[in-house]
């Protein structure tokens, strides 16, 4: 096995990736990325359209109710413009108190890292995050792609100008 492949697998290990390429995917993980790569560009709740890198675009999320103590359900739509190489997605909710909830993870529950998306495609990534009980009035979602401490560059999109593009900013309900 060539030093970059080693690399690549020990890498989607370490990010919890599931992807082997010396292990067939089982047919219902193959369904799950079948499922996440979409036809057409669909409409999200928080539409943004941003540039990144001249990689991605990041087209925009739908978001489940943020309520504290709750969990909140986001769903990312990308669509890869370019070669993604090894960057890694991060996914930050920072919370109006200053709090932050560091929420990466690999997409599609582990089974499609970015190094494996192809241009052309529309990946949708749903995942899960736990939120605290004390959050405030309002939750930033911050979005973007790193390799160890550089960041993809926020081409175009609301950002933080530290290359966090600012996906959404949502009202918390509930107590």
């Amino acid at each position: 096995m060539g030093h970059v492949t080693t690399v690549a697998i020990f890498a989607a290990a370490l990010a919890g990736c599931r992807w082997d390429p010396h292990t067939p995917l089982t047919q219902a993980e193959q369904a799950r990325i079948d499922a996440s790569l979409l036809g057409v560009v669909p409409v999200v709740g928080h539409p943004v359209g941003a540039d990144l890198g001249g990689e991605i675009t990041y087209v925009g999320l739908d978001a489940g109710p943020v309520v504290p103590g709750g969990t909140l359900t986001l769903v990312h739509v990308f669509e890869v413009t370019g070669l993604v190489f090894d960057w890694d997605l991060f996914v930050h909710v920072d919370t109006d108190q200053g709090g932050r909830i560091n929420a990466d993870h690999v997409p599609v529950d582990g089974l499609l890292a970015p190094m494996l998306w192809k241009p052309g495609q529309i990946v949708r990534d749903e995942h899960r995050v736990v939120l605290p009980d004390e959050l405030g009035r309002r939750v930033k979602v911050y979005v973007g792609f790193y390799r160890g401490d550089q960041r993809l560059v926020v081409r175009s999109g609301p950002q933080d100008g530290a290359n966090r593009l600012l996906a959404a900013e949502l009202p918390v309900t509930g107590p």
